[in-house]
């Protein structure tokens, strides 16, 4: 994939999430990874599946 794509698929993510969830991520991302794209979107994506889990529950 593009890093244009990834870029855009981020985005399309991060803008519904609150400011504080957002400040979240990118720390967590900073911290726990090389700091590519690719993994920033591992993380959206695992957080996204998180959070439909607790509104299955």
């Amino acid at each position: 994939m593009t890093i244009s794509k990834v870029r855009q698929q981020i985005l399309e993510r991060l803008e519904p999430l609150p400011s504080e969830q957002v400040k979240n991520l990118l720390l967590k991302w900073l911290l726990n990874s090389s700091g590519n794209l690719e993994d920033f979107e591992e993380l959206l994506k695992s957080q996204s599946s998180q959070k439909t889990e607790e509104l299955l529950d």
